[in-house]
């Protein structure tokens, strides 16, 4: 496997965590939202799963600058 190869496997890999991220994140977000009064703002641990949501897309973003070939 040439180093272009590999990176490209390695870039797979890391997408594949990452949606696995975004999944889990994203339930945690909805349970909170379930829990929370309608219209009440978010709590501490809500924000930071959103601020991690938004890091991970950007991470996803950047792969697919560097690797476009890895956008499904």
């Amino acid at each position: 496997m040439s180093n272009d190869e590999s990176d490209l496997a390695q870039a797979f890999r890391l997408l594949s965590a990452l949606h696995e991220n975004i999944t889990h994140t994203t339930r945690a977000i909805e349970k909170f939202e379930r829990q929370r009064r309608l219209g009440s703002p978010a709590g501490p641990q809500e924000q930071l799963l959103r601020r991690e949501l938004a890091e991970a897309h950007g991470h996803i973003n950047r792969i697919y600058e560097w690797f476009p070939e890895t956008r499904r």
